[in-house]
């Protein structure tokens, strides 16, 4: 895996191969049952509330650690091309599910791409500014990555697919 910073664009672009199908993956990055075994990093767990994977749809979720505590989040989808890339706009939420206005926001675009006998996922958030993208590279958001991918990797073994 490879983490890099764009300081001009005020993104950060993470690059992922995995010697499985790009139709696995897809499904891993695309439907709530997968999303929920891995994209919380530990001592974390994601629990869907809704899951809507079409452009003006959104997925929903809890994320609750060990001590009860609990943030919401969501993605809003708003634009889809299946098996090749999506975009979604990333924020936390209120108690009702309605974006937090007062976090930052960030931009998503994952692509993937069949190269030989790899999927290459390659992910562009990006965010408003400068300050926005430096908040949540404070709050360890490259360390989170991190363990997301090795969760991820995690689920995959865990049904004897190979890496």
């Amino acid at each position: 895996m490879k983490i890099s910073i764009d300081t001009d664009k005020n993104s950060v672009i993470i690059t992922q191969k995995f010697n499985v199908k790009l139709q696995l993956i897809w499904d891993l990055y695309t439907q709530s049952e997968h999303l929920d075994k891995y994209w919380a990093p530990e001592p974390w767990q994601t629990k869907t509330n809704s899951m809507d994977f079409k452009e003006g749809g959104a997925w929903i979720y809890l994320l609750t650690n060990t001590n009860g505590e609990q943030f919401a989040a969501r993605l809003d989808y708003f634009q889809i091309h299946p098996l090749k890339r999506f975009k979604a706009v990333d924020s936390f939420c209120e108690a009702d599910f309605t974006a937090d206005e007062s976090t930052p926001r960030s931009i998503w675009e994952v692509s993937f791409e069949s190269v030989k006998h790899e999927t290459v996922v390659t992910e562009v958030i990006t965010f408003a500014s400068a300050y926005h993208l430096n908040a949540t590279l404070e709050m360890g958001f490259e360390q989170g990555v991190k363990l997301l991918m090795h969760n991820l990797k995690t689920s995959l073994h865990a049904t004897n697919i190979k890496m």
